[in-house]
């Protein structure tokens, strides 16, 4: 089965100076298709939104890469133990670090969320937990995630 073509699209443009900028605008939301694993399918930028921007300079494997490099302890502690504890951490963020409601959603007792994030504190330390670091840790999350659904979609 052939797969159909991948394209980033852009436009319309009047003029020179419009058509390099559209050729850079679908070259980038190309790239993020493909970085996506979203091969045979078309997009505008727009369709993308954010992801565009973040995986437009960057390739899979490079945030394969940077997944591995930040959040590969806490992946290795998780097949050891048999703990969930990148979705733990995953709804924590998307929770507003607030303990309660993220425990909530995981349908688990407050104390094991406390018990999973001393563990990922033993992992990454307590700075994941500033704004700053919290934020970078809640993107890898969501865009290693965005990448596996669609892998998943693909097979």
């Amino acid at each position: 089965m052939r797969t159909p073509p991948t394209a980033g699209v852009a436009g319309p443009a009047r003029g020179q100076e419009e058509l390099r900028r559209c050729f850079h605008e679908a070259r980038q939301t190309l790239s993020a298709l493909e970085t996506l694993g979203r091969t045979g399918e078309a997009a505008t930028a727009g369709q993308l939104g954010l992801y565009r921007i973040l995986l437009g300079h960057t390739g899979r494997r490079d945030l394969d890469q940077a997944f591995d490099d930040v959040l590969g302890p806490v992946l290795a502690e998780q097949q050891r133990r048999a703990v969930p504890l990148l979705e733990t951490l995953r709804v924590f963020l998307d929770h507003g670090r607030r303990p309660r409601p993220a425990a909530t959603a995981l349908a688990i007792h407050v104390n094991t969320l406390y018990q999973r994030l001393a563990t990922v504190d033993s992992l990454l330390g307590e700075r994941w937990r500033t704004p700053e670091r919290a934020l970078e840790l809640q993107l890898l999350l969501h865009l290693r995630a965005a990448g596996e659904s669609l892998e998943g979609m693909e097979g």
